[in-house]
């Protein structure tokens, strides 16, 4: 499994921004603050979620991290390839809403997650720890 393109509409410092991903390693370079950790954290959030967590933190979670300071959404695509398989997986980060869903392409037919909110089990069999 490996990803070909991601989307990202509403997710940190970015909107409505593409970028196409080879098979093989991908390196993301860049300034300091110029998002490189960011599309390191969607990445992770396409495939796993970004839990919102509850209670009191001294450390801001991720979710509220990443959470885009002007705009209502926050959200994201990707283009997965799994052997000879193109899947759509679109996905929200808003708490409360519907949170990913994914697409067999080629059928166009809902994949159902074997486990609520990630892709492991699914469509690939790592956990986060294994990333």
């Amino acid at each position: 499994m490996y990803l070909t393109k991601l989307l990202v509409r509403d997710f940190g410092k970015f909107h409505n921004k593409g970028m196409d991903l080879d098979t093989g390693i991908n390196l993301v370079v860049g300034y300091s603050e110029s998002g490189k950790s960011t599309i390191r954290d969607f990445l992770i959030g396409m495939i796993y979620g970004i839990p919102r967590r509850e209670g009191i933190t001294r450390v801001r979670s991720n979710y509220d991290l990443r959470k885009p300071q002007d705009s209502s959404g926050y959200s994201g695509t990707a283009y997965i390839k799994d052997g000879d398989k193109t899947y759509l997986v679109d996905r929200t980060f808003l708490a409360g809403a519907k949170k990913a869903s994914v697409l067999d392409v080629a059928s166009g037919r809902e994949v159902r997650l074997e486990y609520a909110d990630t892709l492991s089990g699914t469509l690939c069999e790592t956990d986060k720890n294994t990333y």
